[in-house]
């Protein structure tokens, strides 16, 4: 018989969404205890890693405080956590939000060092994380998702023409490419006085390679969550989100009272919220993601829908819209850790040796 495999928590990071990763890692630490995750995993171990880098290695203790595990432990260097997360019997679920844990730089380790985990794949996830780049994808894929118009600023001199190229009275949505959790991510109408928006994007320029300006769609917004389980991907129950401002920004997302969110019931939904489920899962295969994701839409009042980011590793905080989500579906946190494991299980090995003759 196998021996059962040990299960590693990586959280914390050196991404702008540090945070974020801690305050996942809080929902996932209390569902640890969970009779499904003790019967199918021999042991688990915990891997913080501080905003400077630095590594601390515990054994999960069920009676442990979340915040116990990011200021003790065992340090180790990142190069130490890498080889550790390499042997044989170890399998990973990665919390690492943000730079280097939803953009290809963990992933790429990960495939080049045989890390058995939930990262998915390079590709997948650096499309994923760049909406600059992913909104481009999505575009040519003959779907029925419309894009926003967008102008891209890559550097502080083109933001003067950025801002000229809306219409006075225009409400623009300004974010980050790169960056999640809606960190800098704001709507603002073009006039006469458009220093405040001029900063904002100064400021993401400071974080990212590229701000976007993109048009601010009237409507409704959704989100919609995907899980992998067989090689199947099924939807989750959409949301919709609803603000004061129907803007669903970083103080709306992050604040409580600024929104309301209601899980639609699939039973009862209607056909625009059909249809956004159904495009999440074409949207989920089309682009590779592996395991679970989250997609954001907004929908017009004519009733077209419109594509605005994936989330490959969407926040699992307690009352975030994908435990949400998983919650009307009758699963939980434990589950989507036991699908990815199962998931990677059954992945065929792909051959990487090709001799041929060359002159």
């Amino acid at each position: 018989m196998n021996k059962k495999q040990s299960l590693a928590i990586v959280f914390g990071g050196v991404s702008s969404e540090h945070d974020a990763s801690k305050k996942s890692f809080e929902h996932v630490l209390s569902r640890l205890t969970q009779k499904k995750i003790q019967q199918q995993f021999q042991d688990i171990q915990i891997f913080y890693i501080a905003r400077d880098g630095g590594v601390l290695l515990n054994p999960f203790l069920p009676n442990n405080s979340p915040e116990s595990y990011s200021r003790t432990g065992e340090r180790i260097s990142r190069s130490t956590l890498l080889s550790q997360l390499a042997e044989d019997a170890i399998y990973v679920f990665s919390l690492l939000h943000g730079q280097h844990g939803e953009d290809g730089c963990i992933q790429g380790a990960a495939a080049f060092l045989d890390i058995k985990g939930s990262f998915g794949s390079v590709l997948s996830a650096s499309l994923a994380m760049s909406k600059l780049h992913c909104n481009t994808f999505v575009a040519g894929l003959g779907t029925e998702a419309q894009i926003p118009r967008s102008v891209v600023v890559r550097s502080e001199s083109e933001i003067a023409k950025a801002l000229a190229f809306w219409k006075s009275g225009e409400k623009v949505v300004i974010k980050p490419s790169s960056l999640g959790a809606s960190i800098m991510t704001e709507l603002h109408t073009i006039g006469d006085d458009n220093q405040k928006a001029t900063d904002l994007i100064a400021q993401i320029l400071s974080y990212d390679s590229a701000a976007l300006l993109q048009e601010f769609i009237p409507g409704d917004e959704y989100s919609c969550g995907c899980l992998e389980e067989n090689g199947m991907v099924s939807a989750l129950p959409v949301i919709k989100v609803i603000t004061q401002q129907q803007f669903f920004g970083h103080a709306e997302k992050h604040t409580l009272g600024k929104n309301e969110e209601w899980v639609i019931d699939p039973e009862s939904e209607s056909l625009v919220e059909t249809r956004v489920r159904r495009l999440s899962e074409q949207l989920f295969q089309h682009v590779g993601v592996r395991h679970f994701a989250r997609f954001d839409f907004r929908v017009n009042p004519e009733g077209a829908i419109y594509f605005l980011e994936i989330n490959p590793l969407p926040g699992m905080m307690e009352h975030s819209l994908f435990p949400k989500m998983l919650r009307a579906a009758g699963k939980n946190i434990e589950d989507v850790v036991l699908l990815s494991y199962k998931n990677q299980l059954g992945e065929g090995e792909k051959s990487t040796e090709f001799r041929y003759h060359i002159d």
